[in-house]
């Protein structure tokens, strides 16, 4: 069957790219082609049976041979991510290569003078090697299967002084498996800066790592947008100017992205969530009351017959299960900073909005296991506090009312009134 314009790859099930292309080009007839092998791959270009597509893995290397031109900058790095038809003709660019580098320099990432670990070496790492080079950077290939002019995991490691910046080029951490990661972060103190290739989910479990530990971090969700423009561009020779482009990354962003609110017991997360999801018209999702739901019971009697440490593991399961979920307003029990896993979870495609409650207005109340008295919620408070902190992405003073918390959020999440 003929398509206009589309994606080909291997698994296309969990792709953004239809919406990212409707969202560029409204009316734009664009859909995903899954082809299981490099036989399939020539077949299909072959029969030329379409006006344009888009390539990904891992494909981007496979397409070469069945081009009858290639950009300079496709010869350069060696793969290709565009193909145009015309005239029974295939045109190959490399957009891949627009969106890094555009995506690096407004984010005023410095690679001139540094070494950068590139992960992988497929199309996706070869497009990063050539931006790290026309920048005046140096770039060693990280492979699990070294040969020359590239090193092991466990040679990383052992030289990772040489290094400040990682590009992780791999598919590992994509969707479903956001939490996987190709790395040990912790492993690799000398670099401060990580890019990450990868789009789907929002944030990765390496991105994730990288915010603990305080290093600046960069999705490839950013990167994929803006790749996507130019190849529309090809496709239909035009230009797409950076601010129809932004209003397209704020879009596609906010229908994805969970509004996470994490705060004390008492600090407004339930109300705030119900608010503000009825604002936004999304669905709201109380992590404690659907732990009350799931135990059939008050989450003070849970504790009670059951012990903390049977809730803190539903809590985290809850938590991991939601993992996948895109565009709610989801309130989270005040313990849940307490799951480095469950936290992982919720951030994957989630901003993390912090309801910090000055201690004056937050209340103890009988009801709550852990803050049924002053004494007891003002513990909590100080052994908690930094928690939310080092958590949060956004944080919102929430002394006033449940409006004016909805309306903040709303500016600094949304960026609307």
């Amino acid at each position: 069957m003929a398509m206009h314009y589309g994606l080909i790859g291997k698994s296309l099930v969990h792709s953004l790219s239809p919406e990212i292309h409707a969202a560029l080009i409204p009316g734009i007839s664009y859909a995903c082609r899954e082809l299981p092998s490099e036989a399939a791959v020539h077949a299909f270009l072959k029969s030329r049976a379409f006006s344009g597509v888009n390539v990904t893995v891992p494909y981007k290397r496979t397409v070469l041979e069945d081009l009858d031109w290639l950009s300079p900058t496709a010869q350069a790095i060696g793969a290709v991510n565009c193909i145009v038809q015309r005239g029974r003709k295939l045109y190959g660019y490399n957009t891949d290569f627009i969106g890094l580098d555009t995506m690096l320099k407004r984010h005023a990432v410095v690679l001139q003078g540094r070494t950068v670990a590139i992960l992988g070496t497929g199309g996706a790492a070869r497009c990063a090697a050539y931006v790290v080079r026309r920048a005046g950077g140096r770039f060693v290939f990280v492979s699990r299967n070294p040969g020359p002019k590239m090193i092991s995991y466990d040679e990383l490691y052992r030289k990772e002084a040489a290094f400040s910046v990682l590009i992780q080029a791999t598919p590992v951490g994509m969707f479903p498996e956001g939490e996987k990661s190709a790395v040990d972060l912790k492993r690799l103190p000398s670099i401060r800066t990580v890019i990450d290739l990868v789009a789907n989910p929002l944030r990765t479990g390496l991105q994730f790592a990288a915010k603990m530990l305080g290093r600046t971090y960069i999705g490839g969700f950013e990167m994929l947008v803006r790749q996507a423009a130019k190849a529309d561009a090809y496709f239909f020779n035009t230009t797409i100017d950076e601010a129809h482009i932004q209003r397209c990354m704020t879009e596609i962003r906010q229908a994805h992205q969970n509004i996470v609110l994490i705060g004390m017991p008492s600090s407004g997360k339930t109300s705030v969530a119900a608010t503000l999801g009825k604002s936004l018209h999304r669905p709201v999702l109380s992590m404690d009351e659907q732990l009350a739901k799931q135990f059939g019971k008050p989450i003070r009697q849970v504790f009670a017959e059951e012990g903390e440490a049977a809730f803190r593991r539903a809590e985290e399961a809850l938590a991991i299960s939601l993992r996948n979920k895109s565009g709610y307003v989801i309130a989270t029990g005040g313990g849940m900073i307490l799951s480095a896993a469950g936290m992982q979870a919720l951030g994957g495609n989630g901003i993390f909005v912090w309801l910090d409650r000055d201690f004056r207005y937050l209340k103890a109340d009988a009801e709550r296991p852990l803050s049924a008295n002053q004494a007891d919620l003002r513990a909590l408070y100080a052994a908690r506090h930094s928690r939310y902190e080092k958590y949060s992405d956004v944080r919102i003073e929430n002394n006033g009312t449940i409006e004016e918390a909805v309306a903040l959020i709303r500016e600094k999440v949304l960026n609307v009134g």
